[in-house]
């Protein structure tokens, strides 16, 4: 019966640990939504945006005039994403520099994005899309999926 009991104890305490640290990630995650795309608040971006974004729903996500429309506040976008991390522009190396938070706040970005465009797409439509302005391999990209 000692054996059952020192198990019972055993797995109590790694149980207690894997909430630990899942509680930890969380934290994170949350602590990141919340300042998401914190800087368009600021006036720099606020007016660079604030020119473009309401026609974005009018658009399709890619396509030659959502392209004219980001081109023409080119200086606001590499401003934003020199700040924010969850963009791969972000890293020299792109989405391979990325952390696991960087990842997941991003998957919510695109996610959060598709909604502003007209043809509100299928999200795999999106990564099909991503993959190849991002050169996003195959693993990551099922990853993404399963996500």
């Amino acid at each position: 019966m000692n054996n059952y009991i020192e198990h019972y104890l055993g797995l109590t305490l790694h149980k207690i640990f894997v909430i630990y640290e899942m509680f930890k990630i969380i934290g994170k995650l949350f602590i990141r939504a919340f300042i998401h795309d914190y800087s368009k608040y600021g006036l720099y971006e606020a007016s660079g945006f604030g020119k473009v974004t309401h026609k974005l729903k009018y658009t399709t996500y890619n396509s030659d005039y959502y392209k004219y429309l980001l081109e023409k506040i080119k200086p606001y976008i590499k401003h934003h994403y020199k700040i924010n991390r969850h963009h791969p522009e972000h890293y020299q190396n792109g989405i391979d520099d990325m952390s696991i938070y960087d990842l997941l706040e991003m998957i919510c970005d695109w996610k959060s994005s598709m909604r502003r465009h007209k043809d509100f797409e299928n999200f795999d439509t999106n990564i099909g899309i991503n993959k190849k302005r991002f050169d996003i391999n195959e693993v990551l990209i099922k990853l993404i999926q399963n996500i």
